[in-house]
């Protein structure tokens, strides 16, 4: 959030300087398999030298079955459980099944299984490095304008789209395009996605017209006539003067 200027250009600048060092160094290509087992050879190098500095030739192996003990496992699972918990119920809340959620997820999944061939590991980490110096910053800083921005070109698609007087027309025409540039496994997750539309529809706006009515049906059921309210209020004057007169006599 760039609170302490110093410090976050400090670390920005760093670590721009080191992608953009990495970036020429093609000719180095490094996968999963190496860099562990070269953080393992370190390791084991770094031991060795240290152990045959300090006891001089004999070295003594301990012979332990175990390396972590019980207090040690509990102290890792109190540590890791909270954390743990949290991420289980937020991969449970995306898939509870929820129309809204389901296919926003479905859409952003579908996007990274067919370009997840051209995202490496080392691109996410850019981005990722990149986005977290930025993004947090740029939407608190100008959320407003951001917000206003992006109301105005809704209204402007939505007017447009309300002043079509061909709309069944033009759904078709796209929707056939769409479907004759994809491919098998792209129709068959389009169905799924027009289906989980179709019931995020049916949940929310056709319960939602539902409960507008019947409360509509409750206000006319409760509405008193106005015919009888006169004559309710004719009987009460008759009442009314019926008693005066017993007073009188």
């Amino acid at each position: 959030m760039w609170r302490d200027v110093s410090r976050s250009a400090f670390v920005f600048g760093f670590g721009t300087f080191i992608i953009v060092s990495s970036s020429y160094a093609k000719d180095i290509n490094l996968s999963l398999i190496s860099v562990t087992s070269y953080i393992s050879l370190v390791y084991l190098a770094v031991i060795f030298l240290y152990r045959s500095l300090i006891f001089r030739g004999f070295i003594e192996v301990e012979d332990t079955n175990y390396v972590l003990g019980e207090e040690d496992a509990i102290w890792m699972l109190k540590l890791i459980l909270p954390y743990l918990n949290e991420f289980l119920s937020k991969i449970k809340g995306l898939f509870s099944g929820d129309p809204g959620t389901t296919i926003k997820l479905a859409v952003l999944l579908f996007v990274l299984a067919r370009c997840g061939s051209y995202i490496t590991i080392w691109k996410m980490i850019k981005l990722g490095f990149f986005g977290v110096f930025t993004v947090p910053k740029i939407c608190t800083s100008y959320s407003a304008q951001l917000t206003a921005y992006g109301n105005f070109w809704i209204r402007r698609f939505r007017d447009a789209w309300d002043s079509c007087t061909h709309k069944k027309a033009v759904a078709l025409g796209i929707f056939g395009l769409v479907w004759n540039l994809s491919s098998v496994v792209a129709r068959i997750w389009a169905v799924f996605v027009l289906f989980v539309a179709f019931r995020y529809y049916q949940q929310h706006y056709l319960v939602r017209d539902e409960f507008g009515e019947d409360e509509t049906g409750c206000d006319e059921t409760w509405e008193e006539p106005v015919g009888a309210r006169h004559k309710q209020g004719h009987a009460t004057n008759n009442l009314s003067d019926t008693n005066k007169l017993k007073k009188v006599f």
